[in-house]
């Protein structure tokens, strides 16, 4: 009883399906697919310029501090690639920032850095997500991070690599 049935459904399905063609594309099918595109692109490029707007405008308004290199990753892995991978840490009203810093393969070697180093860093009054690293500006100085209470790290893992 339910295979005759199962088969009758089958049989049916099969019948209505294979009679459905795929509608050809329409002039405002058309259009209105070209249209998606052009906004979709368009509005991830004004986000792309608002962005680096936004961090122009805040590198203005900043200040220049000495930074110091905790570890250096050379040839790290991307997702396409590879890449150096600088992490270093900088000082701000007290707290110690860490942060990353990616160059192109091969400047660790290129600009002979070592753990240890200290650089000039301009980083926003605001906003010390936004920095510049000036790592040709090199500083004589030692500075000591575990004499500062607050640290703040970029994600748990960041900071699981430091502790």
């Amino acid at each position: 009883m339910f295979e005759i049935f199962r088969t009758k459904l089958t049989r049916l399905l099969v019948k209505k399906l294979g009679k459905r063609k795929p509608k050809p594309w329409t002039i405002k099918d058309t259009f209105f697919a070209i249209v998606t595109v052009v906004i979709t692109f368009l509005m991830i490029f004004m986000l792309a310029k608002w962005t680096k707007n936004y961090e122009k405008k805040q590198l203005e308004n900043s200040f220049m501090t000495i930074g110091v290199i905790e570890k250096l990753q050379p040839r790290a892995s991307k997702t396409r690639g590879t890449e150096d991978r600088i992490f270093f840490f900088f000082v701000k009203n007290d707290t110690v920032f860490h942060r990353t810093h990616a160059l192109d393969t091969g400047k660790i070697s290129e600009l002979s850095l070592n753990i240890g180093n200290c650089f000039e860093v301009k980083v926003a009054k605001q906003d010390a997500e936004i920095f510049e690293c000036y790592f040709n500006k090199r500083v004589d100085t030692i500075i000591d991070k575990n004499q500062y209470t607050n640290h703040v790290y970029n994600t748990v893992f960041h900071k699981m690599k430091f502790e």
